[in-house]
């Protein structure tokens, strides 16, 4: 790895390439990591890198679970945004954190793009697949975690009631949490 004498990056001969995966990117909604991702990509792009970025484009709609992909560009960033229809996933809960359709078409981006890393700041809307299908095709991943999602499906480790998680809780322990004051919990300890 080396600056050329055009200050772009270089590795074994050709311009790095890096790949971001993030839950959202503009002009959608922003929150802290997405202004992070924001700065990281152009930055990266100023430096010379090749940057890519994959996230969700629509995310309720749609007529099927996966309703295609669309690319742009901002700021010399490309930006892969896949069209999701959670809610008509087979599994839409389970979806979240292991979406098996998308296999295929994070192996096609990936190929696509060719990064030289992954860097993964969130899989909240993607699922965790990606990393997945990252690591069998033998290219590094770095993942960056700003927030507990991996651990709380609430994301910060924080319960209905406002009092701190200091551990994740059993299956269940977690699921009352997420459905604390629902129907669906209500519903269960007429059963039990």
């Amino acid at each position: 790895m080396k600056l050329d004498g055009n200050s772009s990056l270089t590795i074994q001969g050709h311009d790095m390439r890096v790949v971001l995966v993030t839950d959202v990117y503009p002009p959608a909604r922003m929150g802290g990591a997405a202004i992070y991702n924001v700065n990281l990509a152009e930055c990266l792009v100023r430096m010379g890198i090749q940057v890519d970025v994959f996230c969700a484009g629509s995310w309720a709609e749609g007529p099927s679970h996966f309703n295609g992909i669309t690319t742009d560009t901002r700021n010399g960033v490309r930006v892969h945004r896949i069209h999701l229809n959670w809610r008509r996933a087979p599994a839409p809960f389970d979806y979240l954190y292991d979406n098996a359709t998308l296999a295929p078409v994070f192996r096609q981006l990936l190929r696509q793009c060719q990064p030289d890393v992954v860097h993964v700041n969130s899989v909240r809307t993607l699922s965790a697949r990606v990393v997945e299908e990252a690591k069998r095709m033998g290219l590094p991943v770095v993942l960056h975690l700003h927030e507990f999602r991996f651990l709380c499906p609430l994301q910060n480790l924080v319960r209905k009631d406002g009092s701190i998680c200091d551990r994740p809780a059993s299956a269940w322990g977690c699921q009352s949490c997420v459905l604390a004051g629902s129907k669906a919990l209500l519903w269960t300890g007429c059963l039990l």
